[in-house]
C-alpha cells in the first residue's frame, strides 16, 4: 500500500480515523501507565493468521495495532503465498500503512499512539516516510514542539540530515548511455535545526541549540546552512540569535549557478557547432566532399576498372583490329572484281548509252512542249489566286491585328489608372499609417526608456538622502544599494532588451512594407533576409548569451562575497 492510498475502513467497529480518534480521547482521561514491551510474531501466510499477543495498557489500542497487523499480513499472503516475511537484524521492516498511520500521528500530535507504535517495535524513532522524511524533521516542519521532545527523548539524531524535494529544482534530466546521471541538486538535504529556522519557529531552534545541542554549522550540498535558511526567508529575530557562520559559501554559489553552467554548455555546444559547421563542414563539401564524390572517385573507378579488365580490353581491340582488315580486303577483293567485270562490259555499255540520250531527248522535247503549253498557264492561274486570297488574308489580319491592339491598349489603360488610383489610395496611405505606427512605437520605445532610467535614477538618489538626512527612517545601506542595482541592471538589461524589441518592430515594419509593395514576393524576400541575418547574427548571439551567464555568475559570488563580509546579511 502506498502512501496515496486512502485509509482502510473496517467493519468491525468502525474505520481507523473513527479508533484513532478514540484512542486520542481516551488516552487525554487515562493517566499514564507504564507500558509492558509489545510481543510481535510475524504471522505466517495462511487463512488462519493467529493473532500477536499486545499489552499496551489501552484496549482501543491494542485492537488497532491488531487489526493493523492483520491487514498487513493478508496483504502479504495475497502477494506471496508461501513466502516468509521478511526480517532483518534490526526486527521486522515496518509496512507502508504503519509507517504513514505513525507519521499521521505526528501530524496530529498524538503522542500515546506516537509511543505505542514505538514501544511496540513496529517504527524506530529514525523510520522515514516514503519521500525519505525523518519523523523529528516531519514534527519540525508541523511546529509541534511537545512531539519534538519525545522523539528526541526516544533517542531521535538532531543532526541527522533528511531529504526534501526541490521546488525549484531544475525540469531536466541527464542521460548516458540510456542511464540516468546523478544529480547532487536534485533533492535538498536538512536537518530538524535547518527546517525549523527555515519555518522561523525560534523556540524549536532555541531548544535544539541549547536543549539539545544540535549543530548549526552543518553544511547541507546546497549550502544553505540554518543561518542562511533563516536570512532567506526574512526571519531576523532567529539571524540575530544564530551565531555568525562562513561556511557553506562556495556549495551556494555553484549551488545558485547549476542552471546558468547547463546553459553555458548548452550555449558553448551550440557555438562549436556553428563554427565546424560553417568553417570546416561547408568549405570541406565544396573543396574535398563534391570534387571527390563527382570527379576523383569516378576517375579512380574508371581507372580501377580499366586495369582490372585490361586483358580483355586488349582481346577486343586485337580482335577489332583483324575484323576491320578482313573486312577491308572482303571490300577491296570485291571492288577489284567489280571493276574487272565493268570493263569488259564498256562497249555493251556504250551502246546502252547511246540510246538512253536519244529517249532522253525525245522525252526532254516532249516535256518542254507540255510544260509551256498545259503546265504553265496552269500555274499562272493558281499564283494570281493564290496572290489575292493572300492580300485578302493579310486585310483581315490587319483588321484584327487593330482591333486586338485597340483592346489590349483599352485593358492597360484600365489596370494603370485602377493600379494609379490603388496606389494613391490604399497603398500610400497604408504605408503612410504603418510608417507612423513604427515611428510612434520607436519615440514610445525610447521615451518610456529614459523615464524608466530617470525614474529610477531618482529613486535612488532620493533613497540615498533620505538615508543620510534621517538615519532612523528605517531605510538600510542594503536599500540604498539595491536603488542603484535597480539601475544598473535597467542600463544593462533594460535597454538591451528595449533593443532588441525594437528591432523586432522594426523587421516586422519591412515585411508589411514589403508585402504591400509586392504581395506574396515580398514576404519571400523579407524571409531570404531574415534567413541571412539570422545566420550573420547567430554567433554574437550566442557569445552575448554566454557572457550574459557569465555575469549572473559573478553576480551571484558578489552576493556570497557580501554575505561572508556580513554573515548577518538577511535576504
Amino acid at each position: 500500500m502506498t502512501r496515496e492510498d486512502p485509509v482502510p475502513e473496517y467493519t468491525e467497529g468502525g474505520s481507523l480515523e473513527d479508533d484513532l480518534r478514540r484512542i486520542a480521547g481516551a488516552s487525554n482521561n487515562t493517566t499514564a501507565t507504564t507500558q509492558d514491551s509489545i510481543t510481535f510474531t510475524p504471522p505466517p501466510p495462511s487463512n488462519n493468521i493467529p493473532e500477536p499477543e499486545i499489552n499496551s495498557g489501552d484496549p482501543d489500542t491494542d485492537e488497532l495495532i491488531r487489526r493493523l497487523i492483520r491487514e498487513d499480513a493478508e496483504e502479504e499472503a495475497e502477494e506471496e503465498a508461501g513466502a516468509q516475511r521478511r526480517t532483518s537484524a534490526s526486527g521486522p521492516i515496518p509496512h507502508a500503512n504503519i509507517v504513514q498511520t505513525f507519521f499521521d500521528a505526528i501530524e496530529n500530535e498524538n503522542s500515546e499512539l506516537i509511543s505505542a507504535f514505538i514501544d511496540g517495535g513496529f517504527v524506530k524513532v529514525d523510520t522515514k516516510n516514503s519521500r525519505g522524511v525523518t519523523p523529528l524533521v516531519a514534527a519540525v516542519r508541523a511546529n509541534h514542539v511537545r512531539i519534538v521532545q519525545q522523539l528526541v527523548d526516544y533517542g531521535a539524531d538532531v543532526n541527522e540530515m533528511t531529504v526534501e524535494s526541490d521546488p525549484s529544482r531544475p525540469y531536466y534530466r541527464r542521460y548516458r548511455h540510456g542511464h540516468l546521471i546523478p544529480n547532487p541538486y536534485e533533492y535538498l538535504m536538512r536537518t530538524p535545526l535547518m527546517a525549523a529556522a527555515e519555518n522561523g519557529h525560534l523556540p524549536l531552534v532555541k531548544l535544539f541549540v541549547e536543549v539539545f545541542h544540535a549543530k548549526d554549522d552543518i553544511v547541507p550540498p546546497d549550502g544553505m546552512i540554518a543561518l542562511r535558511l533563516a536570512a532567506k526567508n526574512g526571519h531576523r529575530e532567529i539571524v540575530d540569535y544564530l551565531p555568525s557562520r562562513r561556511t557553506g559559501g562556495m556549495q551556494r554559489w555553484q549551488f545558485k549557478n547549476r542552471n546558468s553552467v547547463r546553459r553555458a554548455r548548452i550555449i558553448l555546444i551550440d557555438i562549436y557547432w556553428f563554427l565546424r559547421i560553417v568553417v570546416y563542414e561547408v568549405p570541406r563539401f565544396f573543396v574535398w566532399s563534391l570534387p571527390k564524390h563527382v570527379i576523383v572517385l569516378p576517375v579512380k573507378r574508371s581507372a580501377v576498372y580499366l586495369w582490372k579488365h585490361k586483358k580483355d580490353i586488349a582481346d577486343g581491340i586485337k580482335d577489332g583490329i583483324v575484323a576491320t582488315g578482313r573486312g577491308i580486303a572482303k571490300y577491296a577483293k570485291k571492288a577489284a572484281v567489280g571493276t574487272i567485270k565493268g570493263i569488259k562490259a564498256f562497249p555493251a555499255g556504250t551502246v546502252r548509252v547511246v540510246k538512253a540520250t536519244a529517249r532522253g531527248i525525245v522525252t526532254g522535247v516532249k516535256a518542254t512542249w507540255k510544260f509551256f503549253t498545259v503546265d504553265f498557264p496552269k500555274f499562272l492561274v493558281r499564283f494570281i489566286k493564290a496572290t489575292l486570297k493572300f492580300i485578302k488574308d493579310a486585310a483581315i489580319g490587319l483588321k484584327n491585328a487593330i482591333v486586338s491592339t485597340a483592346k489590349a491598349l483599352k485593358k492597360f489603360t484600365i489596370w494603370l489608372v485602377k493600379s494609379i488610383w490603388k496606389l494613391i489610395t490604399v497603398t500610400i496611405p497604408k504605408l503612410i499609417s504603418v510608417t507612423f505606427k513604427w515611428i510612434w512605437n520607436a519615440v514610445k520605445y525610447v521615451s518610456r526608456g529614459i523615464a524608466g532610467f530617470f525614474v529610477r535614477l531618482a529613486s535612488a538618489v532620493h533613497t540615498l538622502i533620505t538615508k543620510m538626512v534621517n538615519w532612523v527612517s528605517g531605510i538600510t545601506w542594503k536599500d540604498v544599494l539595491n536603488g542603484f542595482l535597480e539601475t544598473l541592471k535597467f542600463v544593462f538589461v533594460g535597454i538591451p532588451k528595449m533593443i532588441v524589441d525594437g528591432i523586432i518592430h522594426t523587421g516586422k515594419f519591412i515585411k508589411k512594407v514589403l508585402k504591400t509593395l509586392f504581395g506574396w514576393a515580398g514576404e519571400v524576400i523579407y524571409y531570404i533576409g531574415i534567413g541571412i541575418v539570422l545566420v550573420v547574427v547567430y554567433l554574437p548571439r550566442k557569445i552575448f548569451e554566454l557572457f550574459l551567464e557569465l555575469f549572473k555568475s559573478i553576480g551571484r559570488g558578489l552576493h556570497e562575497i557580501a554575505i561572508w563580509i556580513n554573515p548577518k546579511t538577511v535576504g
